[in-house]
């Protein structure tokens, strides 16, 4: 089994690094089932953007966003862009 080498995570930073796309997308998708995490969904994001995958970029942003803030505290916060 692959994710017992090293693990789907790493192996999609890994094809990330290398530039090889859509492998760390899928990499990232299948570190999310095996092993849930906001890293996880988070590099899944890029990935998908890399990818030109807008869609499953955001989708994957917003599951990061709840799993960090499963509250919603932040809803509603006012955020600023440093220059």
């Amino acid at each position: 089994m692959r994710a017992a080498q090293g693990g789907f995570f790493e192996d999609g930073l890994a094809a990330a690094d290398a530039g090889i796309f859509p492998t760390p997308a899928d990499d990232f998708k299948n570190a999310v089932k095996q092993k849930p995490s906001a890293g996880a969904l988070l590099n899944l994001g890029i990935a998908e953007w890399q990818r030109g995958h807008a869609g499953g970029a955001i989708l994957a942003w917003e599951r990061a966003g709840k799993w960090l803030d499963p509250a919603g505290s932040a809803r509603g916060a006012k955020f600023e862009v440093c220059t």
